[in-house]
């Protein structure tokens, strides 16, 4: 979760089962998916917390995430719990593959391109496909979906086809789903019109920001902050 207050929900949530966390799988290192850890490493001093590699850095060192989006160190405005959470003491993954971490048997595939490297996690014929698909209400209200790499991003989503057996899709951002084909086909429909966008804005020569100012005047996008400029710059 974003902050200590999603952290305290999960907790709560926990305690509820009458359950004690012992692992924390991060997917990948951007702030809203591990803002949270802090709060449960407090409690549970022992907890082993994983990411995929060069994530688990971040996790470690936040300011690095604002510090790559804006080429030098950030200022303060830019150093906001949107862009780094609280340093968690994260180790890397186990490879991708079938692996058991906390006494749960997963498999974990690589989904890279919405993040340099990023994991979704198979248990049986559930899968949270992480931030390799958002809900289709997210991708209405977030028409640039952040990436990292748009290639990998929309060969990740596809790959998530091969998988049999799926039942249930949970994505970082939206609603559970048990239509797996669906799900797919509207997120490479909407990475590909932000492909198109980008495509269109290069026709003629220009700055990035000049690029990024076209793209969002396509969606007719109103970018209201620093880290929303920085994020989106990073999509174009």
């Amino acid at each position: 979760g974003l902050d200590s207050d999603h952290g305290k929900k999960l907790l709560r949530a926990l305690e509820g089962k009458g359950l004690t966390p012992r692992v924390i799988l991060n997917t990948h290192s951007h702030a809203d998916h591990y803002g949270g850890n802090a709060v449960i490493e407090a409690k549970f001093p022992e907890i082993k917390v994983f990411a995929p590699p060069l994530e688990e850095a971040v996790l470690r060192y936040p300011i690095l995430e604002p510090m790559y989006l804006f080429g030098a160190r950030p200022p303060q405005e830019l150093q906001n719990k949107f862009l780094m959470g609280r340093a968690s003491n994260a180790r890397i993954a186990p490879e991708p593959g079938l692996c058991k971490l906390g006494g749960v048997t997963m498999e974990l595939l690589e989904v890279a391109g919405h993040a340099s490297l990023m994991f979704a996690v198979r248990v049986g014929g559930f899968l949270y496909a992480a931030d390799a698909l958002f809900g289709p209400d997210t991708l209405e209200r977030h028409l640039l979906s952040f990436c990292m790499d748009s290639r990998l991003q929309k060969e990740s989503a596809a790959s998530l086809l091969e998988l049999e057996g799926i039942h249930t899709v949970l994505c970082g951002h939206g609603e559970p789903s048990s239509d797996l084909e669906t799900l797919v086909a509207q997120n490479l429909e909407s990475f590909e019109n932000t492909t198109r966008a980008v495509k269109v804005a290069c026709q003629e020569s220009a700055s990035v920001d000049l690029i990024l100012k076209r793209v969002c005047d396509s969606f007719q996008l109103e970018l209201r902050n620093a880290g929303s400029v920085l994020l989106n710059r990073s999509v174009v």
